[in-house]
């Protein structure tokens, strides 16, 4: 077993290693990245908005709202001061996620064997999570993956014992602020902690209370912040009322599924056997508290399950390492050599790029390459952030293509500006009455939605041109706009070196 120096020390061959493969990785199969285009774009697109709205001076819970936990809209909100017209911080921030995540899997299967086998279980977390069946495009769980695998890290450190005062006090430190991290970006992924929490618990044994505050400074460190920040601007009961008692709300107008509709698809099959090959790596190589571990792994797991969204997977994959060391085990350290460690990694590269590349139709049936996206939904997109541009400062309320913003600069009308799934008559009334008086300067509808058309319009708004051979979407505007309008086209130059497609460019265009 190494000594607590090593155990912390993170700077070396490996994690150098992990984090190039990750940017890489990243660089093709993102679409935060500087090769894809803006346009397909979906939940990163609706964070994305709250954190140019949180930058541009409106208030989270207050001036808008979705049912994310702030830590989110802060990291979207480094990503919008980045790069403010594209999702190129975005991607960064991501990369410095995954790349986190990476080596913190490298350092716990270091825990058990050598750097080369426990590099290898790394790059088994990093095929499971960014496969393309789970991941299409950043989402929340992408950055809650690095605190997970923080935590899972501290739990088998203590399991593993040994190590000076300070270390383990350390790893305390680290568990109670990667716990209180998840809460403050999606809560269900803190609840999906607490098993793992109680075998941390039960791994300090005599220490309990001194480990409990250390935990709690670890909390208090991600939360506090947020707290004065909310208290200041009196909005602190909006924080427990919008992120908690709403968010438990929407979920539970859902059409919740349950874990028997995924089983019997490719991806439930390779889910539950992923499940059972982390099992078996966690029984071989967790000696003390196998069975509390064990039992915390399949309770995330199933937790996880609920809703059955395969996005939501993602954040399983820390646990995968042990799964990586199962594999890994299949051949002797010796064999292990840099050439073959090398190809290893290449091939994982590979695979997560071509099977993105091979599964790029199933997210979306329209023609256009895997990149610029060359296609009716590109050209969609960069009309309505066209349209949008006219008016500078911008304020929209979405019931559909909730990516439109990123280049117009584009903010929220109202606290439920975009339309959720599972939206209560709350929220529908608030988008309503922020077109009733007229807050808002564009709305955007589908086409099929000719009632709700027909009302807004009796608000005085006006609906705008769109270019022909364009999908289903209808804009409508506070002022009138020329029903003859000149696009400007957008080339896949533009997208690949993202030229400037912001407002300055498209603003009088039209």
């Amino acid at each position: 077993m190494t000594n607590s120096h090593s155990r912390m020390r993170v700077v070396g061959r490996y994690p150098l290693l992990l984090t190039i493969f990750a940017v890489v990785v990243l660089l093709f199969i993102s679409k935060d990245s500087y090769l894809h285009d803006m346009g397909n774009h979906y939940d990163s697109a609706w964070f994305l908005t709250c954190g140019r709205a949180w930058v541009n001076g409106l208030l989270p819970y207050a001036d808008f709202s979705d049912s994310k936990g702030p830590l989110l809209w802060a990291i979207y909100a480094v990503g919008y001061v980045l790069n403010r017209h594209s999702y190129v911080g975005v991607f960064w921030l991501s990369c410095a996620a995954w790349a986190f995540t990476l080596v913190a899997a490298y350092k716990t299967a270091r825990l058990y064997v050598c750097g080369a086998s426990a590099y290898v279980a790394a790059l088994a977390v990093a095929l499971f999570g960014l496969f393309p069946v789970l991941h299409n495009e950043t989402r929340c769980e992408d950055f809650a993956l690095s605190f997970v695998s923080a935590a899972l890290y501290a739990v088998c450190a203590q399991l593993q014992g040994g190590g000076q005062r300070y270390y383990r006090s350390l790893v305390s430190i680290v568990f109670g602020a990667s716990v209180t991290a998840t809460f403050m970006l999606k809560f269900n992924i803190a609840a999906m902690l607490v098993p793992l929490a109680l075998t941390f618990l039960w791994a300090v044994r005599g220490r309990r209370w001194q480990a409990v505050a250390y935990m709690l400074i670890g909390a208090s460190a991600v939360v506090l912040p947020f707290v004065i920040y909310f208290t200041s601007k009196g909005i602190l009961p909006l924080f427990f009322n919008e992120y908690v008692l709403k968010t438990l709300q929407t979920t539970g107008n859902r059409d919740v599924q349950s874990m028997l509709g995924v089983l019997p698809s490719a991806c439930g099959v390779m889910l539950l056997l992923m499940l059972l090959l982390t099992c078996v790596g966690l029984w071989r190589k967790v000696r003390v508290g196998r069975w509390p571990m064990l039992l915390s792994v399949v309770l995330f797991f199933a937790i996880c399950s609920v809703g059955a969204r395969p996005y939501y997977y993602t954040v399983f994959a820390p646990f995968v390492v042990f799964a990586g060391l199962l594999m890994a085990g299949l051949c002797s350290a010796a064999s292990l050599t840099r050439a073959r460690v090398r190809a290893i990694a290449l091939a994982t590269a590979l695979l997560l790029i071509g099977s993105n590349l091979w599964l790029h139709d199933l997210r979306h049936a329209d023609t256009g390459d895997f990149f610029t996206q060359n296609n009716t939904m590109r050209a969609n997109y960069y009309a309505l952030e066209q349209i949008v541009a006219q008016t500078p400062g911008a304020r929209i309320v979405s019931y559909t293509c909730q990516s439109v913003g990123t280049c117009s600069d584009a903010l929220p009308a109202c606290r439920y500006w975009a339309y959720q799934t599972g939206s209560t008559p709350d929220m529908e009334r608030d988008r309503l009455n922020a077109c009733k008086q007229r807050k808002a300067d564009f709305v955007l509808l589908q086409a099929e939605q000719k009632e709700l058309i027909a009302q807004v319009k009796r608000y005085g708004y006006h609906q705008c041109a769109m270019p022909a051979n364009v999908y289903d979407c209808v804009v409508l505007s506070k002022h009138p706009l020329p029903q003859s309008l000149r696009f400007m086209p957008v080339s896949n130059a533009d997208v690949l070196l993202k030229r400037p497609l912001r407002l300055g460019a498209f603003q009088g265009h039209l």
